[in-house]
């Protein structure tokens, strides 16, 4: 049986993600921003309309309103209408897997089918494309959109058809719809247009931008008018974020927050950790390596298709000045699409040593294949084991809100710093930060606690277990807060299953 390059490709590709779908199908729904988007699909399904504010993170006087690009949500919500929690955890690896299939599609296209099959696997196999393959977060739908377009903005710039064209247009305002980062395949469309002298087909280039905008355009018609301004990234005026329906004035003698989260790990900045040890992080080292290879072999031979992988990683590197003071993990998310251009030139490199190795002799050619898919896989399967524990939860906290959705009513309020896997699991209404006043309420520790509790409308207080510390930061509990709780006269605990769990139990205080 002869093996096509397309049949081998999508073997490869479906070997790699496999394990992709394990993860997804056999873990919970619950880290980061798992429970946001989740609880979102699940609200829209049963609510059939996008929300004017967060119905799960307002409190009586307080209000975000709803201002995130849509698409992430929408498909989530049909996957949600298709088969409930299920349905969402089947799509996830799909983008992975479309993604890099169409990289190698691409590849095959622009005459190196071999680099695509390279380029495709090592797609799959990058460590921060491994960690958003498997959580529900919008970054892999987001570099399948991009992928898509890069595929359609390539045929435009060859041929005089207009179709091609209008088709990157779509994708191109997909992904501006889908995060505020999409509109950056803008910006690559023109500098491949200008860098590969393409302005014959300037007419192609227009009907990309002019479509692009046709479609982002409902969007910012519903803001305008909900909101009056597009309230899309840096087109947003202050009617766009959160408000309050009373003034809460600030209290100097109260103690503030000294940040959000310890600065440890990958809750660092790039300046911090550095860059050496951010590429290990987020791309292993082969890639990255065969990556500045392939920039080397872009130079000597000056290939359109080096040219083209070459304006798409470097479209996306105003990431980096946005985001390199933020967690290294948020940047590597941010600069997903990157990967693209990453595997692409490192695919092509590849293509080009293999070739010539195979010239001189074959089994030292296999060797560097084996080699190459070694050590490719070896950064790939390590965050994919890496995964499957940071997909798991507190079992305290999971039957805790077992209970809450017992026992409480569907409208209660709960301060909970772990809020979106409060609001999923629980589905009840949540947050602890955002709020102006969420250090009078969490470190005062006195009536004026209580007093601005009773004002947002809180039902509930849910405390983790492993968030207690005597670091006063967002995303911990103070054990005098707890003590507050449990001495005042103002607080009931109905609910501890610390005793059972430990560090991974909660305990629920209602206010009364």
């Amino acid at each position: 049986m002869k093996f096509s390059f397309e049949m081998i490709a999508l073997i490869i590709i479906l070997a790699a993600t496999t394990q992709y779908f394990i993860i997804s199908l056999t873990t919970p729904v619950v880290f980061g921003d798992e429970g946001y988007y989740a609880s979102r699909a699940r609200w829209i399904a049963d609510n059939h309309l996008l929300p004017k504010t967060e119905p799960y993170y307002e409190t009586d006087t307080y209000h975000q309103r709803f201002v995130k690009p849509p698409i992430y949500i929408m498909i989530n919500t049909f996957g949600w209408l298709a088969a409930g929690e299920l349905g969402i955890k089947l799509l996830l690896p799909v983008f992975s897997v479309l993604s890099a299939f169409i990289v190698y599609m691409l590849l095959k296209k622009m005459g190196h089918p071999r680099a695509g099959i390279a380029a495709a696997f090592s797609l799959t196999m990058v460590p921060s494309m491994v960690t958003y393959g498997v959580l529900n977060y919008v970054d892999t739908m987001l570099v399948m959109l991009v992928a898509a377009f890069m595929h359609f903005c390539y045929e435009s710039f060859s041929s005089e058809r207009r179709a091609n064209a209008v088709v990157a247009g779509i994708f191109a305002g997909f992904a501006i719809l889908t995060k505020i980062t999409g509109g950056l395949v803008l910006l690559f469309a023109v500098l491949y247009f200008l860098s590969a002298k393409k302005t014959k087909y300037w007419k192609n280039l227009l009907i990309i931008i002019a479509i692009a905008a046709v479609v982002a355009s409902p969007l910012i018609i519903r803001n305008m008018a909900m909101f009056g301004s597009p309230c899309y990234g840096p087109i947003s005026g202050s009617s766009c974020g959160d408000y309050t329906d009373v003034t809460i004035p600030a209290d100097p003698t109260a103690p503030n927050f000294t940040g959000d989260v310890q600065q440890t790990g990958t809750a660092q900045n790039l300046l911090s950790v550095g860059v050496l040890n951010y590429t290990r992080f987020a791309y292993g080292w082969t890639l990255p390596v065969f990556m500045l290879l392939g920039i080397g072999l872009l130079i000597s031979r000056r290939k359109e298709t080096d040219i083209f992988w070459a304006a798409a990683a470097v479209s996306f590197l105003p990431v980096i000045f946005m985001s390199a003071n933020g967690r290294i993990e948020d940047l590597a998310r941010f600069l997903l699409p990157l990967s693209l251009g990453i595997v692409a030139l490192a695919g092509l490199f590849a293509d080009e040593a293999y070739g010539y190795l195979k010239k001189n002799n074959k089994l030292v050619a296999a060797a560097f294949v084996l080699i190459f898919v070694a050590t490719v896989w070896f950064y790939g399967q390590e965050k994919l084991d890496t995964m499957v524990s940071v997909k798991q939860f507190a079992p305290g906290f999971i039957e805790g809100c077992k209970w809450i959705k017992a026992n409480t009513n569907e409208d209660s309020l709960l301060l909970s710093i772990y809020s979106h896997q409060t609001v999923y699991l629980c589905d009840r209404a949540a947050l602890a930060s955002g709020i102006s006043d969420a250090n009078i309420i969490r470190l005062t520790n006195d009536n004026r606690s209580y007093e601005h509790l009773k004002l947002h409308g809180f039902d509930y207080i849910f405390i983790q277990q492993f968030t207690v510390s005597q670091q006063a930061l967002g995303e911990t509990t103070t054990p005098a807060f707890i003590n507050y709780l449990d001495t005042s006269p103002h607080f009931k605990k109905v609910y501890d299953n610390t005793d059972v769990y430990g560090s991974g139990g909660v305990t629920l205080y209602q206010v009364l």
